[in-house]
């Protein structure tokens, strides 16, 4: 952490005027470094008293079940009697809390049964009848798992939890896309751990950056059941659809447009359609339904539409998707974290691009990318379904296994690397 300040310093350098014997900063650049050093001294303390400690209490701030990434690190630590790991329901700030108390509690019940039911020990960061954020201090954690980077309410964003907590995060994404200073923003110098897929990533966020010292590379977690059950996938006929949320539209609030939902969405519905020889998953990303709902669609629209995958196949909105990767035929997406994800099952990826999306993968991911099979239009696209998945010409199948084998992906078991990591710092 202590390299934090050498490298928000060369930025300066950058980015203001130079002088002689020096440079000018602005007071607001003055600020960023006085709070980096201030929180550099935390850790430093905090890390002096965890190691007087016989458990550490470990927080997943967390505010979507579908964002859910680390159950595999949860159940590591559950199983060391030096951690004591727990999840802490919030709300995010923006969407969130301008529900309606109904909404709110409707939500909170929803991701109380989906961790219940997973024996994972919950506890609120909302107090729904007063409105507010219940501060994360307030449950004494020593660690806190951070579940996003943006719109966490002031109060339990990383500026208060460094106080007295390490923060750590692991990107409730698996990233592969250009838009580093997104990935790894200013927010994430301030972390005591960010856990990275891969070193490649690392040295693309640190020609972006310029700091990297608190990253770790370790895999990342929601690759960790393609690498612990590889022996267990199978070839079923399950066919994923999963759409972006991303869409352009003068009422989105977007700034890549992944999307091609308003392109391809009725089309891939009817070809799944006729083509009941296949189970079909329509996994949609989580905030797909409200984006559509703010561009004025009636909402009997939105219903209608998710009510016909409902008929023909499987919808699922959770985090608990892993049987349908490993069991499935192939995958339709231009969601970008999952290309990643799916990408470790081996198995054809058809990637719907948006000829107007700003983002392509930096150079590190590109092998990758080469593996998919890439379409731009509807005419593309139903050739590329019928070639594919119909006659089943994966004519890249020697290609993805070789380039999948060389990334290494799916056989670090992510998990069992950041408690190593953890371990070496805290005992």
């Amino acid at each position: 952490m202590r390299n934090n300040l050498s490298y928000l310093k060369d930025k300066i350098i950058t980015n203001y005027i130079y002088k002689k014997n020096g440079f000018i900063v602005t007071s607001q650049t003055s600020k960023t470094l006085s709070t980096i050093n201030q929180i550099t001294v935390s850790y430093d303390s905090i890390l002096k008293k965890l190691k007087t400690k016989d458990k550490i209490r470990v927080a997943f701030y967390v505010f979507e079940k579908a964002k859910w990434k680390t159950d595999t690190l949860y159940k590591l630590m559950k199983e060391d009697d030096r951690f004591e790991p727990f999840v802490i329901l919030g709300f995010t700030m923006g969407r969130d809390v301008s529900y309606s108390k109904e909404t709110k509690k409707e939500k909170f019940n929803f991701l109380l049964e989906f961790f219940k039911s997973k024996g994972i020990e919950c506890k609120l960061g909302f107090d729904i009848e007063c409105n507010k954020h219940i501060p994360l201090k307030q449950y004494n954690p020593d660690i806190v798992f951070f579940q996003q980077h943006v719109w966490n309410a002031k109060i339990n964003d990383i500026d208060e939890v460094s106080k007295y907590a390490l923060c750590c995060y692991v990107p409730y994404n698996v990233p592969n896309y250009g838009n580093a200073k997104y990935d790894y923003s200013e927010w994430c110098t301030k972390l005591f751990r960010f856990y990275c897929l891969n070193d490649n990533l690392k040295e693309h966020y640190k020609k972006i950056c310029g700091f990297t010292n608190n990253i770790k590379t370790t895999g990342h977690p929601a690759l960790d059941l393609f690498y612990i059950n590889k022996d267990k996938i199978t070839d079923k006929k399950y066919i994923i659809y999963a759409p972006h949320f991303s869409i352009q539209h003068p009422l989105s609030k977007c700034h890549f447009y992944y999307s091609t939902f308003t392109y391809n969405s009725k089309l891939i519905l009817e070809y799944a359609k006729k083509h009941p020889e296949y189970t079909w998953v329509f996994k949609p990303h989580p905030i797909l339904k409200d984006t559509i709902a703010n561009m004025n669609v009636p909402k009997d629209c939105i219903e209608d539409y998710y009510n016909e995958w409902e008929k023909i196949g499987i919808v699922s909105l959770d985090s608990d998707y892993y049987e349908y990767f490993a069991n499935s035929k192939a995958m339709l997406t231009d969601c970008g974290s999952f290309l990643t994800e799916y990408f470790c099952t081996d198995k054809p990826l058809i990637h719907m691009v948006n000829p107007n999306s700003i983002n392509w993968p930096c150079k590190e991911m590109e092998p990758m990318f080469n593996c998919f099979y890439e379409t731009h239009d509807n005419r593309e696209l139903i050739e590329t379904l019928d070639r594919i998945i119909v006659k089943d010409d994966d004519y890249k199948a020697e290609m993805r296994k070789e380039t999948l084998q060389n990334l290494k992906f799916a056989n670090q078991n992510a998990s069992k690397n950041i408690m190593n990591d953890l371990r070496s710092v805290l005992f």
